[in-house]
């Protein structure tokens, strides 16, 4: 078959932040949803990563800490963060 179509690396899974190159597949997996999506609460990253809540929490300390992912309370419920790129 040939052609340009895209293949599993397509662009829309292709992390381009060089912060977040060497951090562990979970964690790409949490970036590339927040950067589809714009801001998302914990509970809809969680539903729409299908990641483990542990797994989740370290994936978004990790960003948290490159500097790449920024959390803010919500307007509705200060006891609900919601998270969005850096």
């Amino acid at each position: 078959m040939t052609g340009s179509q895209p293949g599993p690396a397509s662009d829309s899974c292709r992390v381009d932040d060089p912060r977040v190159e060497d951090l562990p597949p979970s964690t790409k997996v949490v970036y590339l949803v927040l950067r589809d999506a714009g801001e998302l609460t914990r509970s809809a990253l969680q539903v729409r990563t299908a990641l483990p809540a542990d797994t989740l929490d370290d994936a978004l300390a990790a960003l948290r800490d490159a500097g790449v992912v920024r959390r803010h309370p919500t307007t509705e419920d200060a006891r609900h963060t919601r998270y969005t790129l850096h």
